[in-house]
């Protein structure tokens, strides 16, 4: 949706455009998530500590919701440099958990990241697309559904008022 906002939209309509994307994303993910997943998924607030790890177009998602996380007071980091992302990841233990953010899975990067967090026991919620992604297909905690652009549209939106 925010490919379809133009720097000639009044500032009533974008506001429109963002909440009727915003709205979608939220509907897309109810209709393709069990309430089992869903259910797992939020158990990600009783965890002593999330890390979320994001690479490529899902980072503005990732750092919008660690900030977000951060708010209510759950323990969240966003790592964008390889390096240190590896460093974290091997660093987790039992207890973490890692949220691994790529809508299409296929990047390298989150990929060693996800592998790394299963090695050392760590659990894992992807939030990915439809298809089979190979972290997704790694068994992780639950996979969560979202369509990429509305969800960078939501971070968008959200990050704007800040």
């Amino acid at each position: 949706m925010h490919n379809h906002i133009r720097g000639d939209d009044p500032l009533r309509l974008v506001g429109e455009k963002l909440i009727k994307d915003n709205v979608a994303a939220m509907h897309a993910s109810l209709d393709v998530n069990t309430e089992e997943t869903l259910r797992e998924a939020v158990s990600v607030r009783q965890r002593p500590a999330s890390d979320r790890h994001r690479i490529g177009a899902s980072g503005l998602v990732a750092r919008n919701f660690s900030w977000k996380l951060m708010k209510i007071g759950i323990n969240a980091v966003s790592e964008q440099d390889m390096h240190a992302l590896l460093a974290t990841v091997q660093a987790m233990s039992s207890d973490d958990l890692l949220l691994a953010i790529s809508y299409s899975g296929e990047r390298r990067e989150i990929n060693m990241a996800a592998g790394e967090a299963l090695r050392v026991g760590c659990k894992i919620l992807a939030i990915t697309g439809f298809t089979r992604t190979p972290y997704n297909s790694r068994r992780p905690t639950a996979d969560t559904i979202a369509e990429e652009q509305a969800t960078r549209s939501a971070a968008i939106s959200s990050t704007a008022r800040k």
